[in-house]
């Protein structure tokens, strides 16, 4: 990896310049020569848009003369950098002479997008993405920020087999419209710059995308005005590894974005991760045939999975917006109200049975074993419906106590209530009566 490209050293206390109302420098800090790249008499006498233009650009000089024109204090953070560096320019001209102090904010300004870009992709590892869309978003937040002018994403699915393009985004254009299509018809060479990086699974960039033979894009690149690249190999589900690739125009501010992705690779990495560790807890809960539930410390179920309404015939809406409490038999909310005490106080729970009410009013008995309340508020439980369990064993105690009564002679209360049992067990919701 080259290193980051910088322009002159401006110290880390910057440069700071002395202004005429008219613009003109009178003076300057030991650091200020650095910004016309001479001795320390090459600024006074410039004027402070020959100065300061090759440092943010056209439209912010001017803005800086503009605010020195009407004495109005302003601070200027160009989105891009420019030589390597991002520059904050920060001028009072509310004083006289007026000041310009010009300071490097490259690792400030690098670390906040980094920060912002981990941001995005936890949250999107959050709300459950899969990989693939994770690596759409990831793709369409690099570019919007950075000004890189394509990005797209190589997917293999086995080892032997050549990589085919998943994704690939741009500003439109008849030019850039053409490189997509040339990105979808031409295949890679093995020794390809995306097929590299998958081979060496480590960042690859290209700075001359012309000088590289194996890039057989290089006409298509050559008209959409792209001119370098970067490729950064990453792990899927299943197997599946994909190269991301991102492409600059010729700009300066390329190759600074190049080396910042580059520095944030093993956190993409990380929450690449992450989502498959996710997306794949996130397959088990919607497949899983037992009961699976986020509760808070009240009882109220915060999130079910389908289990809860093939057992009970509620849907997810119907029991994220009720107590759970309103549903559980009579007879066994005491007992509920201690297991939930229990949670609350830091006890796992392992085995708790009651009965809960279904859609069709009937109730199902529910096997519950859940982990103590944790630090946001939350109980995850898992529930089995042993209704059947439960009437087989009183349906076989129910029988015995019938054939010892019958065979023994036992008293006839003690026969009927066998025959009682029985009767239950084998019509789920009966109740049965010796009068």
């Amino acid at each position: 990896m080259h290193p980051r490209s910088r322009g002159p050293d401006l110290s880390a206390a910057g440069a700071t310049l002395l202004l005429a109302g008219d613009g003109t420098v009178l003076a300057g800090s030991a650091a200020a020569p650095a910004l016309a790249g001479g001795g320390p008499g090459t600024l006074v006498g410039r004027g402070l848009g020959e100065v300061t233009t090759a440092w943010i650009g056209q439209e912010s000089a001017e803005a800086l003369r503009a605010a020195l024109a009407e004495r109005r204090d302003v601070v200027l953070d160009p989105d891009q950098p420019r030589h390597g560096r991002f520059t904050r320019l920060v001028l009072t001209a509310s004083t006289e002479p007026a000041v310009l102090h010009v300071e490097d904010a490259t690792d400030q300004r690098a670390a906040q997008w980094a920060l912002r870009l981990r941001q995005r992709i936890t949250a999107d590892v959050a709300d459950g993405l899969a990989p693939a869309p994770l690596l759409d978003q990831l793709v369409r937040s690099v570019l919007a920020t950075t000004g890189l002018r394509v990005g797209e994403v190589w997917l293999r699915e086995r080892e032997a087999q050549a990589p085919d393009l998943l994704i690939c985004h741009h500003a439109g254009g008849g030019a850039l419209e053409a490189f997509e299509a040339a990105s979808r018809t031409v295949g890679l060479e093995a020794t390809s710059p995306p097929m590299a990086a998958l081979s060496t699974d480590a960042p690859v960039m290209v700075d001359d995308l012309f000088a590289d033979p194996t890039f057989r894009r290089a006409q298509a690149a050559r008209q959409a005005g792209l001119t370098s690249a970067l490729y950064l190999p990453l792990s899927l589900d299943h197997g599946l590894v994909a190269a991301v690739g991102v492409f600059g125009a010729g700009r300066e501010a390329d190759r600074v974005w190049f080396d910042l992705l580059a520095e944030l690779y093993p956190d993409l990495q990380r929450a690449l991760r992450a989502s498959r560790s996710r997306h794949g807890l996130e397959r088990l809960f919607v497949a899983a045939r037992d009961l699976l539930c986020i509760a808070d410390r009240d009882g109220l179920l915060r999130r079910v999975n389908p289990a809860f309404e093939r057992t009970l015939g509620w849907t997810p809406e119907q029991l994220l917006t009720r107590p759970l409490a309103e549903l559980v038999h009579p007879e066994d909310r005491s007992a509920t109200r201690e297991v939930l005490a229990a949670l609350d106080d830091g006890r796992s729970v392992v085995g708790f049975e009651h009965r809960i009410r279904a859609a069709d009013d009937g109730y199902r008995w529910l096997r519950w074993s859940a982990s103590p309340v944790d630090v946001h508020g939350l109980i995850h439980a898992v529930a089995r419906d042993v209704t059947d369990e439960r009437r087989d064993r009183a349906f076989e105690r129910g029988q015995r106590e019938l054939l010892q009564g019958v065979v023994g002679g036992t008293t006839l209360a003690a026969t009927l209530r066998g025959a009682v049992a029985v009767a239950e067990a084998g019509l789920p919701g009966a109740r049965a009566f010796v009068l």
